[in-house]
């Protein structure tokens, strides 16, 4: 099976169903923390991810492609379940939420890029600004990821 010919992607994340798209196409991405590097002097985070290409029709051949993801006008990063000198470490990616600050009229807000084994980024930043860009040439993947639907009552919670 060949793979298929997309055109590479090029998002720009203004507001919160602009984060919904980047967060649908981050699902199942690989975030090596090697890749991931805060620019002081442009107040920006940026990463190289290994993203599935969610986009290409379900027929095809499943494949990935390398993306650069930038998130601007970051104030602070915290980082929960993983620490960011851990240069080897390979976080698995499941969403990108924006919270805007309630607080505030101003834009500010909280981006947290949410990772299996609760592993996460959190950002404050001044505006959202996300921009995420495909490059170079896509490769097969092994398969398609999937996931299993677990139900309250599947969890344990009594119910």
């Amino acid at each position: 099976m060949t793979l298929p010919v997309l055109p590479p992607l090029r998002l720009k994340a203004a507001d919160i169903e602009d984060v919904a798209v980047i967060s649908a196409c981050l699902q199942d991405a690989i975030l090596p923390v090697a890749d991931a590097e805060w620019l002081a002097e442009e107040r920006s985070f940026v990463m190289a991810i290994n993203r599935f290409r969610w986009e290409a029709p379900r027929d095809a051949a499943p494949s990935r492609i390398h993306a650069g993801l930038r998130i601007a006008s970051v104030r602070s990063i915290q980082s929960k379940g993983f620490d960011r000198r851990q240069r080897d470490l390979l976080l698995s990616l499941l969403a990108l939420d924006w919270a805007p600050d309630s607080q505030a009229a101003d834009g500010t807000g909280t981006l947290t890029l949410i990772g299996a084994a609760d592993r996460s980024l959190r950002f404050q930043v001044e505006r959202l600004l996300v921009t995420l860009e495909d490059f170079g040439e896509p490769w097969p993947a092994a398969s398609r990821p999937t996931h299993s639907v677990v139900r309250d009552s599947e969890q344990g919670d009594g119910r």
